[in-house]
């Protein structure tokens, strides 16, 4: 968009979560294109030996991110084997390259994963009773899928700046 535009939108939280993930959205959401981020897969693979829990290896991997990496907007360009180049090289990003990261890893091991979009803040005018959203305000987060409770919110992001989140 490059104008103000208005839209008229309802948010709620869905009444129920999915019991149970559906094969063909579980196998989509393991999906990963053949021969690319050798590294990430190898580590993802390693740690899922030592670490099987989900929620235990996810620690793990938001903890790697908190000691590890920085949040820019500036972030410098990547290759052909993106995640790799940003876990491994780089360790410098935005939203995108967290949330993105984080799903790859999780995908190769064996944890269904997502990467969500939308909003993060924005400012509310009282006057004329809407949001005011601007491209700073977009965000990406990840979600992954753990049995017996469906989808679970990750945000890797706000391990690094999470100023970036709560504001």
């Amino acid at each position: 968009l490059d104008s103000v535009t208005r839209w008229r939108m309802q948010s709620a939280p869905v009444a129920t979560f999915e019991a149970d993930l559906p094969r063909t959205l579980q196998l989509a959401a393991l999906q990963l294109p053949q021969g690319f981020n050798p590294r990430t897969i190898a580590l993802a693979r390693q740690w899922q030996q030592q670490t099987p829990d989900p929620l235990q290896l996810t620690r793990r991997f938001l903890d790697m991110l908190r000691r590890d990496f920085k949040y820019t907007i500036s972030a410098p360009p990547v290759g052909i084997n993106a995640t790799d180049d940003f876990l491994f090289e780089t360790k410098l990003g935005f939203c995108q390259h967290f949330s993105s990261a984080y799903a790859v890893f999780m995908r190769a091991a064996g944890v269904p994963a997502r990467v969500v979009t939308g909003y993060v803040g924005g400012h509310y005018n009282k006057i004329g009773d809407y949001w005011l959203l601007k491209h700073k305000d977009a965000h990406a987060w990840t979600e992954i899928w753990i049995e017996g409770f469906g989808w679970v919110r990750v945000d890797p992001t706000a391990s690094v700046s999470p100023m970036r989140v709560e504001n």
